[in-house]
């Protein structure tokens, strides 16, 4: 086999390797936010799936001998939140405003403030991230091994 070919080979698998890397992380992170909001339903207020518009969506991106592909979550995706006026206690809290990443940090650590619990799957980027990164791990012992 020549040198071309065997360079043309090994480019061909990285295609497929983060092509399916792609595709497992989206995966990964819907089920991810179907952990999330399978973690209950709030009483207080109604949910957006804003959650949701943090995945990051991005083509793969191949050039000559490398690939490349942002997966995952961007917080910063999240729209911001101007909540109904709520009654915590006796305390009206009038057209809470929360910013996209604030909704999606306080999601993720399973509540806003020290008394507000989130109704919902805590972790869940995390533990995403976590799969994420073995995904890739997996993917490319499989291809290159």
């Amino acid at each position: 086999m020549k040198i071309s070919q065997i360079k043309k080979k090994l480019q061909n698998e990285l295609k497929s390797a983060i092509t399916e890397v792609k595709s497992k992380s989206d995966q990964i992170v819907e089920e991810s936010f179907a952990q999330f909001y399978g973690g209950g339903s709030p009483v207080l207020y109604q949910r957006t799936g804003g959650l949701k518009a943090s995945k990051i969506d991005s083509p793969v991106s191949f050039s000559g001998n490398s690939a490349s592909v942002r997966v995952g979550y961007n917080p910063n995706q999240v729209p911001n939140h101007v909540g109904p006026n709520v009654m915590y206690g006796t305390v009206l809290s009038k057209s809470l405003y929360h910013s996209g990443y604030e909704v999606f940090m306080n999601s993720e650590e399973g509540q806003y403030g020290a008394m507000h619990p989130v109704v919902g799957a805590s972790g869940f980027a995390s533990e995403g991230v976590i799969k994420i990164m073995l995904a890739v791990d997996e993917i490319f012992a499989k291809h290159f091994s």
